[in-house]
């Protein structure tokens, strides 16, 4: 299996009616998590995510409520049932915080009511301003900030909000401005969607709404994350607890950079797999870092390659495991004065160590570590003197299985 496996989570615009129903219908850690946010905001989470209807779904206060349940019921799926120790984390925009709440930084109950806080804070700020988001596909970024600026008069603006590619941003501020922006940009052939149901977030116009945001996040319990989560804002893994306050905080109001966040992770991980709705992230990832081993979970045939994967891993432990008992359980044959105590012992602890890096996710096996291992297992076996045919079948047990692994 890739041994340095990163965890993506989207935001808004991944939604769709139905959306983790099956993974619900499978896994119970799914059923489990609707049901507590279900308990915790007072909401039929089941019921908005998988039959609320393209209308009640898009309202900023169950959009972004929905997409975080979803993310991290699904992560939970691939950390709890297929066992994958992830190397890094990040998040695009509201992702962020279901990226910090599977590394354990934010507690899933905290988390929710602040996404929910988030949401409301930002749909009075898209009310009261008339102001929300579009995305802009095919044109350089320099252009989009050159038009953003030549169209943003006096108290009404709008600026890039997400740096997601060379050529795709995603713009914020009011809806004049931004109805001015979108016609030039077509007219200079660039493709535009405006978003349903969103909200002015990553722009100035949040900013007040952002330390009200502070206020409730100061009373979080917040813990160093598990795993690194490189943060939208600095590119950079968060570190402390008022690191990820401040970078919370901070991602309301200012854009966000999920194009340079990309390239860390393509640096950091062999292998990257979006929890949430639908496939956007992955799409993305592909195209700009054309990394291979890029997964969506909620895309059928990428779940089973991924499910593979797991596979892949579990043969691998038990490959390693299948050594270890070798050494340990073959009968030792050879006269106590010549034999080689410290020699076997270390040979054990080799594989040992093999089999807790693989386990911890610090580690994979390669054709050369598979046939290290086999070699050390082959040396013990003849310095206890095990007979000729018990050798044999000891190894090839060991051999069949190595058959199963796909090894590079």
């Amino acid at each position: 299996m890739k041994h340095k496996v990163a965890i993506v989570f989207p935001g808004s615009g991944s939604q769709y009616v139905g959306m983790g129903k099956r993974f619900y219908d499978e896994y119970e850690v799914v059923r489990n998590t609707y049901k507590q946010a279900s308990e915790i905001l007072d909401k039929d989470f089941e019921k908005i995510s998988f039959k609320g209807g393209v209308v009640k779904q898009n309202k900023i206060e169950n959009l972004l409520p929905s997409i975080y349940v979803t993310s991290v019921a699904m992560a939970r799926v691939l950390l709890d049932e297929y066992h994958f120790v992830p190397s890094c984390l990040a998040g695009h925009s509201l992702g962020e915080y279901s990226a910090l709440t599977v590394s354990g930084a934010l507690q899933f109950e905290e988390a929710l009511n602040i996404v929910q806080l988030r949401s409301n804070l930002a749909k009075e700020v898209a009310i009261k301003q008339d102001a929300g988001m579009a995305i802009i596909n095919g044109m350089a970024t320099k252009r989009v900030e050159e038009i953003c600026r030549v169209c943003s008069q006096g108290e009404h603006y709008a600026f890039i909000a997400c740096y997601n590619s060379e050529e795709q941003v995603l713009i914020s501020g009011n809806n004049d401005v931004l109805d001015e922006i979108l016609e030039k940009v077509k007219l200079e052939g660039a493709n535009v969607i405006t978003m349903i149901g969103s909200a002015p977030y990553h722009s100035k116009l949040l900013k007040e709404a952002a330390e009200e945001l502070r206020g409730a996040l100061e009373n979080c319990h917040i813990n160093a994350p598990k795993w690194n989560v490189i943060s939208n804002r600095t590119v950079r893994p968060f570190r402390s607890r008022e690191d990820i306050i401040t970078h919370l905080v901070e991602q309301m109001y200012q854009p966000i950079y999920w194009g340079k966040v990309m390239q860390v992770l393509r640096t950091k991980s062999d292998m990257i797999i979006e929890c949430g709705p639908n496939a956007v992230l992955s799409k993305i990832i592909k195209e700009c870092t054309k990394l291979e081993d890029v997964y969506s979970l909620d895309t059928e045939e990428e779940l089973l390659k991924v499910q593979d994967q797991k596979w892949q891993f579990y043969n691998q432990i038990n490959y390693v495991g299948l050594c270890l008992k070798h050494i340990a359980s073959s009968p030792n044959l050879c006269d106590v004065q010549n034999y080689p105590v410290e020699d076997v012992a270390n040979m054990y602890n080799k594989v040992l160590d093999v089999d807790e890096k693989l386990t911890n996710g610090n580690g994979a096996l390669t054709l050369d570590i598979v046939n290290q291992l086999e070699q050390m297992v082959q040396w013990v076996l003849g310095a206890k003197k095990v007979q000729t045919e018990e050798k044999l079948e000891r190894l090839n047990e060991i051999r069949a299985l190595r058959k199963s692994m796909q090894l590079t």
